[in-house]
C-alpha cells in the first residue's frame, strides 16, 4: 500500500532520479 505521501514524492520527484534513488528517499 502506498501512501498519498509517497505518491506525491514521486510524482513531485525529478525524472532524472532513478526509482531505487527515489525509494531511498521515500524510505529516508
Amino acid at each position: 500500500v502506498v501512501s498519498k505521501d509517497h505518491v506525491h514524492l514521486l510524482v513531485s520527484a525529478p525524472p532524472t532520479l532513478s526509482p531505487s534513488e527515489i525509494m531511498r528517499r521515500v524510505k529516508g
